[in-house]
């Protein structure tokens, strides 16, 4: 690593530039355009002005730490290396909360000096006191919330789960971490890392605990847990089946490839999506997860996941003992073999759009999908074209399909539904360019996949008698009204209401 020295000017000159550039104000008071400050700011929105200083200031304030930390932990790895190793101690943050004793005694022993119980006390009246200001009202040295503490608090190990990521950490912090032995899982991350399996998506760019995993429906997709995902102030991620594989991709030659296609019942299903998500967003002992599903089948396929963790846990119940009476997980340690499933911390069950879709067969559910998701696949700027998708019911597409004699007829049925796709405006210039070909086939593979998920995946459901023993905390929401009629704030607002509860009443 390449030392460089710390500037913490670098700040300051940053601050000033969001000041400067938000409020559109020159150093002599006129803004960019001649208008005084004052009747620029009242031609704004103040509020979308203050969340947009203040966005810029938490990344600012995000990447000076960052950056503060990574030179300050690789410039003392670096200059480790000219030292002999009796003549250090390596310990981390971690180590002091969940053993200060232990570290305190080693620490002694190192520099020679007997050691003090009173050393693991540090909030003490007398130590504080150092801390305390000079004068009433006055600054204390050193953290602000050294005088609100009572004792050492091994739980601020574990805090980091907790704690919100607005930036994907740069490649030399990462590098640093992982030299500190420092976890880094995917799921901590506001964006999705390369190399996640593709059945994975990413809902929202939140960071913090319960990790939500959405179970997808018959369509294959998680795209109607989407507004509501990006309404909830936890990490959320979805389950979809992965595009299809077909000739010379290395399995049976013309025939699509396909983990849904290929499995013998729903519970190996969710086998694999919690391998999945296990590897890619690398969940493990500690972390708290939420299965949550919409419809029957995204309903019946998050029970499932939801269980399997639960056995799982319970298998490892006495690793978990071992880990309780040691008081301290070490949950952030990379070095460390826990040998843990994260924890089922509870399951999550929504409302299907309509209440007669049981009564749909699979493959209309399955086309009337691939419509609904024409708004997720384009930029969509015909307002009336958005407005029609929006107000589609799934009984509004069968009555239409029915008068369109679909029922009777498979070419009828699927060019009742082409009817609602998206017609580009630049569908005119792919034509002469030869790309028209191209965005034909991809409607067409969309469909073809949607039909044979929807087809395995009825079939899975109807054969699965297995009864699921799931018995842990779950939120159940059928009863609530339908998604369509309540809105994705609303919603969320009433589901993170009772995962809040839920943290509460663990903690």
């Amino acid at each position: 690593m390449v030392k460089e020295t710390i500037q913490r000017e670098w700040l300051s000159g940053v601050l000033d530039g969001v000041v400067d550039v938000k409020s559109g104000r020159g150093n002599d008071g006129i803004s960019d355009s001649g208008a005084p400050y004052c009747e620029k700011v009242t031609n704004l929105e103040s509020r979308t002005i203050k969340e947009m200083t203040m966005s810029s200031i938490k990344s600012a304030m995000w990447t000076e730490a960052e950056r503060l930390w990574a030179l300050g932990n690789a410039n003392v790895i670096d200059f480790l290396r000219s030292v002999s190793r009796e003549r250090y101690l390596r310990f981390s943050y971690e180590d002091l909360v969940t053993r200060p004793r232990a570290v305190s005694e080693n620490l002694c022993t190192l520099i020679g000096i007997p050691h003090e119980l009173i050393m693991t006390t540090p909030y003490t009246a007398t130590n504080v006191a150092t801390f305390a200001p000079v004068t009433e009202g006055g600054l204390g040295a050193g953290d602000p919330h050294m005088l609100k503490r009572c004792s050492i608090d091994p739980k601020l190990a574990d805090a980091w789960r907790d704690a919100e990521s607005p930036m994907t950490l740069a490649q030399f912090t990462s590098h640093v971490a992982k030299r500190l032995g420092y976890r880094l899982p995917g799921w901590k991350e506001p964006t999705l890392q390369v190399g996640t399996a593709p059945e994975i998506v990413r809902l929202n760019d939140k960071t913090t605990c319960p990790v939500i995993l959405f179970a997808h429906d018959l369509s294959g997709e998680v795209t109607k847990a989407a507004p509501l995902a990006k309404k909830l102030s936890c990490a959320a991620f979805g389950f979809r089946v992965a595009p299809f594989r077909e000739k010379g991709s290395g399995d049976h030659s013309g025939v699509p490839s396909c983990t849904l296609l290929q499995v013998p019942d729903l519970p190996s299903l969710a086998a694999y999506y919690r391998h999945l998500a296990a590897v890619s967003l690398g969940l493990e002992s500690g972390d708290d997860v939420v299965y949550a599903g919409v419809g029957q089948f995204g309903r019946s396929l998050a029970t499932q996941m939801a269980a399997q963790q639960q056995r799982a846990n319970t298998i490892h119940i006495e690793d978990r003992k071992y880990l309780l009476r040691n008081q301290n997980s070490r949950s952030w340690d990379a070095t460390k073999e826990r040998g843990c499933d994260s924890c089922a911390a509870g399951l999550l069950l929504l409302p299907e759009d309509d209440y007669n879709i049981s009564r749909v067969p699979a493959d209309i559910r399955a086309l009337y999908d691939v419509v609904q998701n024409e708004i997720n696949m384009h930029d969509i700027s015909d307002n009336s074209y958005a407005s029609r998708i929006s107000t589609l019911t799934l009984t509004k597409f069968e009555n239409g399909l029915v008068a369109a004699g679909g029922r009777g007829s498979p070419e009828a049925t699927l060019a009742y539904a082409e009817s609602f796709r998206y017609a580009d405006k630049n569908l005119e210039s792919c034509k002469k360019s030869g790309h028209a070909n191209t965005a034909c086939a991809t409607w067409d593979d969309r469909v073809h996949r949607a039909l044979c998920v929807a087809r395995r995946g009825a079939a899975l459901l109807a054969t699965d008698d297995r009864l699921s023993d799931f018995d842990g905390e779950t939120i159940d929401m059928t009863g609530e009204r339908r998604l369509t009629n309540m809105r994705s704030a609303e919603l969320a607002e009433a589901v993170s209401a009772r995962l809040f509860t839920r943290q509460v009443k663990k903690k």
